[in-house]
């Protein structure tokens, strides 16, 4: 009965974002990796291919940061580092804002947060709020201007709660872009 009540749990529970039909290449190190996901595109059943720095499920690096004009903290975020399909793959709810674009340029210095961070960080009107990256004690914090606000989803393991959350995009990001995830149609 145990046994039979945690399969279900674990295949009906809401985690925030769609991850059938999803194949995912680890240490997918590509030194040309647009042509090679256009040409992933381009494979019968593929409805999308985008790299990331790590999937839900898999470690996620954290980083301090806070509001720019407020003291240095202790506060963090996980990273998700990523190329502009990421919300179109998983299928991210956008509360507010907008998403990255691929043809801008400000996006290379912008984030979005989760649900989580924006309670983390005390912030009650987000867009364009402006944060420093770093904490206090990290002196070379750089910065970025929220764009938008996703909604909460499952991205560790579903024993620990969600925790604050900065997703990026950009040729600027330090990342390594080491998954490929690939959304197969089911037909």
């Amino acid at each position: 009965v145990l046994f039979t009540k945690q399969i279900n749990f674990i295949t009906t529970k809401n985690l925030g974002f769609k991850s059938d039909q999803i194949l995912v290449i680890k240490d997918a190190f590509l030194a040309n990796k647009d042509p090679f996901k256009q040409a992933v595109q381009q494979i019968r059943n593929v409805e999308i291919a985008s790299f990331s720095n790590t999937v839900p499920g898999r470690h996620f690096n954290d980083q301090g940061i806070h509001v720019q004009g407020t003291p240095p903290s202790s506060n963090y975020a996980h990273v998700f580092n990523g190329d502009t399909e990421l919300k179109e793959l998983f299928n991210l709810e956008l509360i507010t804002g907008r998403w990255f674009s691929e043809d801008s340029e400000k996006d290379n210095a912008s984030v979005i947060l989760n649900e989580t961070a924006l309670i983390t960080l005390n912030i009650t009107d987000p867009l364009n709020t402006i944060l420093d990256k770093g904490s206090w004690s990290d002196h070379s914090a750089d910065q970025d201007t929220v764009i938008g606000v996703v909604k909460d989803f499952n991205f560790k393991s579903l024993q620990w709660p969600i925790q604050p959350m900065a997703l990026y995009t950009g040729s600027n990001r330090d990342y390594d872009n080491a998954y490929l995830s690939i959304k197969i149609s089911q037909s």
